[in-house]
C-alpha cells in the first residue's frame, strides 16, 4: 500500500485521533493540523479510501475508520513506511545528496506503547562499518525520539547541510555534542538537526 508524503501525514493525524479518542477527526480538525484547506483534505481521504486505508461510515462527521484490509497490517503492533533512496545526478555537486520515497515499503514491529512513527532510509554510506551498518542496508529510524530524550550511545540519523541522511554514534557532555563514525571520529557539535534514533538494520542477501 504506497501513500504519498502528504498521504502519509493526513493519515498519521488520522490514525493519531483514533487512538486518542477511539473516533477520527474531522475534516476541519484535520485541515487545522495539516495547515491546509477543507477541499484538500477532502481530496487526500477520498485517495485514502480509495487505496483502501480507510472505510467511511455514512452520515457521520467522524466517519473514517480502518478498513478491514488496512487492520491486518495497520495496528499498534505493526507499521508501513515505504523506503527512501538516494538520488543524484550528473548536474549534482560531489557532496550533495538527495532522498526520495521509492515504491518499496517495509514493515515495522512497534514496541512503543502508542502508535509511533518510521522512516527508512537506504544507507549510501560506508561510515558506520564498524557498526555493523553496511552501505546498502535499510535503516529503520524512529523519528518521534527528542533531542532531549537521546541516550550516549545512540546511533542516530541527521540532516546536515550538505546531506539530508548522514548516521553517528551519539555522545554529550554538559557543554556539547559529540559525534563520531569511521570517517569522522570527532565531531562536535551545539546543536542537531535530528532525523531520529536507527532501531533496526534490514541487509538483502542476493
Amino acid at each position: 500500500m504506497y501513500l504519498t508524503q502528504r498521504q502519509r501525514e493526513i493519515a498519521s493525524i488520522i490514525d493519531k485521533h483514533i487512538d486518542t479518542h477511539g473516533s477520527s477527526p474531522t475534516v476541519r480538525e484535520i485541515a487545522a493540523s495539516a495547515n491546509i484547506s477543507p477541499k484538500a483534505v477532502h481530496d487526500h481521504i477520498n485517495a485514502l479510501v480509495a487505496k483502501g486505508y480507510y472505510e467511511r461510515s455514512p452520515h457521520k462527521s467522524r466517519s473514517l475508520k480502518w478498513s478491514q484490509t488496512n487492520e491486518k497490517i495497520k495496528t499498534k503492533s505493526h507499521i508501513s513506511t515505504p523506503v527512501k533512496a538516494p538520488v543524484t545526478t550528473d548536474s549534482m555537486p560531489l557532496f550533495d545528496k538527495e532522498y526520495k520515497e521509492t515504491q518499496e515499503v517495509v514493515f515495522i514491529q512497534n514496541t512503543s506503547p502508542s502508535y509511533a512513527h518510521y522512516d527508512a532510509y537506504i544507507v549510501d554510506s560506508a561510515s558506520m562499518l564498524s557498526y555493523g551498518i553496511q552501505k546498502g542496508d535499510i535503516a529503520i529510524i524512529k523519528t518521534d525520539v527528542k533531542k532531549d530524550q537521546l541516550k550516549n550511545g545512540d546511533i542516530i540519523a541527521i540532516q546536515t547541510s550538505s546531506s539530508p541522511f548522514e548516521i553517528y554514534k551519539y555522545s554529550k557532555d554538559a557543554a556539547r555534542i559529540k559525534l563520531k563514525n569511521d570517517i569522522i571520529k570527532q565531531l562536535y557539535m551545539k546543536d542537531i538537526n535530528l532525523l531520529g534514533v536507527i532501531v533496526e538494520i534490514r541487509r538483502k542477501y542476493r
